[in-house]
Formats: structure tokens, sequence, C-alpha cells
């Protein structure tokens, strides 16, 4: 099939949610699948292309750049481009045209609904308690709790609130992650000289690594019951806990956690060198990250009884 029926198809495929939805809620659709589409084309094709992009621009490798773009309009990859281009552009064009379309309404979020969407990670549990309550559509309720959360991000906060500044979970994970970085920059310096290419093994040290340890040291703060992130946003508040204390919580995790991984890399891989050594020792690896954040919150919690 020639690559402008590939960018036709993409075009229809585009435009369709929104055409064929009630007219009440394209402009709901053509939100929705505008950036539904952008968010798969970002993480399938944009961003691996744009990191082998910087790869190439490092290593000034302008035909392999050539090749690349001849890539995507070769008979293998060339409908893939045109189609991608095709959806992106019907969906951007319906997204556009309704860009200034009021959101859908309905009855008033209950407190129930304003006490779940308060918390960022809870706003899809809000969408779901308000259909319960008022057994509104998707699209209704969607709209009506982000109308919420986007009123309150404008309205000035109360006096006292700590609307915008960091909690006490928040400054432990900046202390564990200083401690990381901490090692991550000691160990960039000490392998400079033997470096074939500072960018790359900057973007590994700092970028790549941190991305992947940030997947399994995430898990402590998604463990965390609504009741503890209350109980500890109180004790910042009332000068229970500290911002420096929270800090150093982290930092003391994080050695703890710098300690653990080395120590298990060094008791599997002197074990044994195989595939199986190395499975092994990214599994503890995994374990060791994943459990050290929660040395961070047992201390925040400890401070907490003695108070």
């Amino acid at each position: 099939m020639p690559f402008w029926l590939w960018l036709l198809s993409g075009l229809i495929a585009g435009v369709a949610p929104t055409l064929l939805a009630r007219p009440p809620l394209r402009p709901w659709f053509a939100r929705r699948w505008w950036w539904l589409l952008f968010a798969f084309v970002a993480i399938c094709i944009i961003i691996p292309c744009g990191v082998v992009l910087l790869m190439f621009l490092s290593e000034s490798a302008f035909d392999a750049i050539g090749e690349m773009g001849q890539f995507f309009l070769s008979d293998d990859f060339g409908w893939l481009t045109a189609l991608t281009i095709g959806c992106l552009s019907g969906s951007g064009a319906m997204a556009w045209s309704y860009r200034q379309a009021p959101r859908l309404q309905g009855p008033p979020p209950s407190q129930r609904v304003t006490a779940l969407a308060d918390d960022p990670d809870k706003q899809w549990h809000a969408i779901e308690m308000y259909r319960q309550e008022t057994g509104a559509g998707v699209a209704v309720a969607t709209d009506v709790v982000e109308a919420y959360v986007a009123r309150r991000r404008l309205s000035p906060p109360a006096a006292g609130a700590d609307a915008g500044q960091l909690g006490a979970l928040e400054w432990m994970y900046i202390g564990f992650a200083t401690a990381w970085y901490g090692v991550l920059t000691a160990g960039y310096a000490l392998t400079f000289r033997s470096q074939s290419n500072h960018f790359i093994t900057g973007l590994a040290f700092f970028l790549f690594i941190p991305g992947l340890f940030s997947g399994f040291c995430g898990l402590c703060a998604r463990a965390v019951s609504t009741r503890t992130g209350a109980a500890l946003k109180a004790a910042l508040r009332s000068a229970v806990l500290t911002r420096r204390y929270a800090f150093l919580a982290g930092l003391v995790a994080g050695a703890a956690s710098i300690v653990g991984v080395l120590g298990v890399a060094w008791g599997i891989f002197s074990w044994r060198h195989d595939e199986t050594g190395v499975l092994v020792g990214l599994g503890g690896i995994g374990a060791v990250l994943t459990s050290a954040p929660f040395l961070g919150l047992w201390l925040l919690g400890k401070k907490i009884a003695r108070a």
C-alpha cells in the first residue's frame, strides 16, 4: 500500500473516535484520544529513537543519522511512519478544534470524592467514587474531578496550609537520592580517564542507572497508607519531624542500600560468573533497593513515636 494511503488511514483513525462520539462528548474524546496517541508514540518511538540519536550525535556519526532517517521512509518502516503522522495529525486537529470547549458538567463532588481527589495518587479512585455516587459516565466523572483539581491548584492556599511544600517522605527520598548520586559522581570521576565517550558514560551514571533504580525504590512510597501519610504531614507541620531529620533519614537509608548493593554484588559475582549469577545478583540488588527506603520510613516513624 502506498505511503499516502497509510497517511490517509492514519488521519481517519485520528479523527474517527471524536466524530463517531455523541456531540456532547466530542471535546472529551478529542482531548483524550490525542493524549493517548501522543503518549503511546512518545514511549514507543520518540524516546527510544531520541536516545539513539543522542548517541549518534555524541559520536558525530552523521552517516548513521542519515541512514536512520532513510529507514523511517523505507518500505519496511515507512507505513508505520505514515500511519503515526496521520494519527497524530488527525487527533491533534480534533483536539485543537475543541480546545475552547467547556468541560462536561455533573453534580458537585461530595466530600469523600474531593478527599480522594486531593491525593494525586488517588484521583482515579475519586473518579470511580463519583461514578458510584452519581451514576455518571467516565467522561463526565473525569471532567468533574479534573475541574475540581484544577480549581484547587489555582486557588490560593489557606493560612497555615502546606500546599506546594515537600513532605517528610519527599525529603527522605531526596536524602536517599543524594547518597546515591554522591557515589555515582565518585564513580564517574574515578573512571573519567578510561572513558571512551564521556557523554554516554554520563548518561549511564546519572540518568539510566538512577532511572532503573527508581522503579524499585519507589515501591516504598506506594506502600505508604493514607493514615501513615497523614501522620507524616502532621508531624512535619507540628515540628515533631523536621526537613533536616527526614533528609538525614533518607541519607542513612541510601548509605545502607549502597552497602547492601555492594555486598550482594561482591557475594554473588565472586561465587559464579555465568548468567545464573547475573540473574541472582540483579534479583538481590532489586530486593535491597526495594527494602532500603523502608529503613528511612522506619526512622521517621520512630521519631514520631518518641514525641
